[in-house]
């Protein structure tokens, strides 16, 4: 087992690759284990895997190991670059308000180009992962779960990737924690959130007030107001998870099979009256 990096499973994996091993897939449940039940340590847990790539990265060269084959290395260098959507994610909910707040032009282009180039891609996204992913992720879900920890992984993975390197291992804790109150984890997201909601909001308020002063220019404050309107729904979801600090149980939920539950999961998921808390054997 290799060392200097706190993702050593996978660094270990990628160099036997490269010694020309072949490593497989198998599509059954061989082992279990104990998933981390409170916020604080599932954000210790993603923050250690994403340096730990982040350091994978850094270290071993990816696209210039020896022994790894073309497809090989973009599969890893994917896996470990995956890790900074913390980063994309805060650019995705911080630039809309250049324009609508401050006036600044992101995106230079008439409404027709910018659908012609968007819309196709974005269809084919979700095609891709809604369909031929057999409905195992979900494109709204994914951008909820990177919505809920931008805040914290987009700075771990900058300050691991400048330099500032972490490379205490810290065990993700277990055991549930006291759900009466918030987590110091849980409070300082929640914070982080309710900002980016208020001038998310703060920037659909003046674009409104801007197109309502002037509805000649509604064209082109078209692109902010939708874009804010989606960062909103998405801050507005991340709340609400913020401030469920109970674990429920959901015995409707079915693993793998998100099409099943993702329409009404949000009402399921932040307003289901089952409170029983579940634990582990």
């Amino acid at each position: 087992m290799l060392t200097g990096t706190l993702s050593e499973d996978i660094a270990t994996g990628m160099l036997i690759e490269a010694k020309g091993y072949k490593c497989i897939a198998i599509n059954d449940i061989e082992a279990y284990g104990t998933s981390v039940n409170d916020i604080d340590g599932f954000i210790k847990q993603r923050s250690r895997w994403a340096r730990g790539c982040i350091q994978m990265l850094k270290k071993y060269k990816i696209l210039t190991c020896k022994g790894l084959t073309f497809r090989q290395k973009l599969e890893y260098l994917s896996c470990v670059s995956y890790w900074f959507f913390g980063v994309r994610r805060m650019v995705y909910l911080l630039t809309p308000l250049l324009f609508s707040i401050f006036g600044i032009i992101i995106i230079d282009c008439d409404l027709t180009v910018f659908l012609s180039l968007w819309l196709p891609a974005y269809i084919l996204k979700r095609y891709a992962l809604d369909n031929i992913e057999h409905h195992k992720r979900s494109s709204t879900w994914n951008k909820i779960y990177e919505t809920i920890l931008a805040p914290v992984l987009y700075s771990e993975a900058l300050k691991e990737f400048i330099g500032f390197s972490k490379t205490k291992f810290d065990v993700s804790p277990k055991t549930l924690g006291d759900t009466r109150k918030m987590s110091k984890g849980n409070r300082k997201l929640f914070i982080s959130h309710s900002i980016l909601f208020l001038i998310n909001l703060i920037g659909l308020i003046m674009c409104i007030f801007k197109v309502q002063a002037n509805m000649e220019i509604a064209h082109l404050y078209l692109l902010s107001i939708l874009w804010t309107s989606s960062n909103i729904f998405y801050l507005s979801v991340a709340l609400l998870f913020d401030l469920r600090t109970s674990p429920k149980k959901y015995s409707e939920f079915t693993p793998n099979k998100i099409i099943k539950y993702s329409r009404k999961a949000l009402f399921k998921l932040f307003f289901n009256k089952n409170k029983t808390v579940s634990t582990s054997k």
